[in-house]
């Protein structure tokens, strides 16, 4: 069954919808800072190695939501969401890497994360060098939401810092590369980002 990408996408920003037949319920999880609108999302323990995302955000705090799917064995994220207006969305893009090109055989230019660690995290690029040195120190703090991974409660760990903070969480079914795309409303301002652990390519 083919599956329609945008309006798959587009079902990530509802609280609840269906995904052939599971249930997947939106969850907040808290507030991202972004003071320079510059979103890195990557494996956090790989920050060192990733590029941010060459599209201009809005600048400021904004919701972080993680959507869970529910079926008879687990539970996992399905979509890490980061919203910044209830507009209605008008289209989906994909979101560019400022980095070294990659490219998918047939030279379409491949802009998904890499995950090794089955943990992603989205944070301001301003802070990259700080968590690249300091998220070694957080392994800790990750055991708590780690244990999460098999109940109905969606993995989250967040650190605060001064001006910006970094929010970590599960990548659905563990490693792998993973798209990034961005909502654009009527006027052809993104009102929302999404990194996709299921459907897309």
């Amino acid at each position: 069954m083919a599956i329609d990408i945008n309006r798959y996408l587009g079902s990530a920003l509802e609280p609840t919808s269906n995904f052939f037949g599971v249930n997947v319920v939106q969850h907040y999880m808290g507030d991202l800072l972004l003071p320079t609108g510059q979103l890195m999302a990557c494996d956090p323990f790989m920050v060192s190695l990733c590029a941010p995302f060459k599209n201009q955000l809005p600048c400021g705090k904004f919701p972080f939501f993680l959507n869970v799917a529910n079926n008879s064995c687990d539970h996992r994220n399905t979509v890490a969401t980061l919203k910044f207006s209830e507009s209605s969305v008008a289209a989906w893009t994909e979101m560019e890497l400022d980095g070294p090109p990659r490219f998918w055989p047939d030279g379409i230019p491949d802009n998904r994360i890499a995950i090794d660690n089955a943990l992603g995290c989205f944070f301001d690029y301003s802070i990259a060098s700080f968590v690249a040195a300091k998220f070694e120190e957080f392994q800790g703090s990750l055991v708590p939401f780690d244990a999460k991974l098999g109940s109905n409660e969606p993995g989250c760990f967040i650190a605060n810092f001064e001006n910006a903070n970094v929010i970590a969480f599960s990548s659905g079914y563990g490693d792998g590369m993973y798209g990034t795309y961005a909502a654009y409303d009527q006027e052809g301002k993104i009102c929302a980002v999404v990194t996709d652990f299921v459907a897309t390519p």
